[in-house]
């Protein structure tokens, strides 16, 4: 259980078989079940005659929303022309190839993907998303 990161979600020494006073850890699961979990217990009101005392679960399963917060962008209808000028604007300047230490081509990278970003933030519209629309 440890291996694939697996939790007890029932409290440990829970007696599950009454007559032979025995705790058999039988609710397990991994770290997203055990923050969904509300109730984990035995109930013997429900009690239905089996060898074993049942076992109450209670997740709280509810979807989350799963619209981004910020929409994709729309590309089709991206201005290009006026990307590609933008782009060219905010690029830096080369380096000197002497220069060229793993810290200086890191900056480098990052800013280059900032000027990218930061063109198609200016020239491209982002989707608006039909409330009705389905995530497939």
């Amino acid at each position: 259980m440890l291996q694939n990161e697996m939790q007890l979600l029932i409290s440990p020494g829970t007696i599950i078989f009454p007559r032979k006073k025995t705790a058999i850890d039988l609710v397990w699961g991994n770290e997203n079940a055990a923050n969904c979990l509300l109730k984990c217990q035995i109930v013997s009101e429900n009690d239905h005659g089996s060898d074993y005392l049942p076992i109450e679960i209670i997740l709280d399963i509810a979807p989350q929303s799963m619209l981004p917060t910020n929409p994709p962008y729309n590309f089709s209808k991206a201005t290009w022309k006026t990307m590609q000028k933008l782009i060219k604007q905010y690029l830096p300047p080369l380096p000197e190839q002497h220069t060229l230490i793993t810290e200086a081509i890191d900056t480098f990278a990052a800013t280059i993907t900032d000027a990218i970003s930061r063109a198609i933030n200016e020239t491209t519209l982002r989707k608006k998303p039909s409330p009705f629309s389905k995530r497939w």
